[in-house]
């Protein structure tokens, strides 16, 4: 089923939906940093069950997910959060920005979640067309670090 927002209200919701479930601080404090969110696979479709269920991403694994969507998301592309993203476009000749400038952008997006405090030892490497870059974010609350490596462009 695909619900379209809409301001009338609806006629008939089938019995089979089920609420997303509650999860309590006690249950664990990484789940209530992490939000809860659909989960997603490798090529970013949203995965589901042999029930037809979609999946849910909590915890460690949707704090990883948040990361990358976060990094390969074009700001402004989203129309209700344009801010939402990282702010280097889609289809930026790596001969017109410098890494440098790659690393303050990745800086300020990681940074703009609530999820995650710092970014640390981030690092871009620009090799032909394609930028790879890895780091660590510390995520709000938690001690240690989530390691990240990914390529764009």
């Amino acid at each position: 089923l695909i619900y379209i927002p809409s301001a009338i209200p609806p006629s008939d919701v089938p019995q089979r939906l089920k609420p997303i479930p509650r999860y309590t601080p006690e249950d664990d404090k990484l789940i209530e940093i992490s939000k809860i969110d659909l989960a997603l696979s490798t090529d970013n479709d949203i995965i589901v069950d042999k029930s037809g269920n979609a999946v849910l991403s909590a915890g460690m694994a949707n704090l990883v997910q948040a990361l990358k969507l976060k990094i390969i998301t074009p700001i402004g592309s989203l129309i209700k959060n344009p801010s939402y993203g990282f702010a280097v476009p889609i289809g930026t000749s790596l001969s017109d920005i410098t890494a440098d400038l790659i690393k303050e952008r990745l800086f300020d997006t990681i940074v703009s979640d609530s999820r995650f405090t710092s970014a640390n030892n981030l690092g871009v490497f620009i090799q032909g067309p394609v930028a790879s870059i890895n780091g660590a974010v510390n995520v709000k609350g938690m001690d240690g670090i989530l390691p990240f490596a990914i390529s764009l462009f």
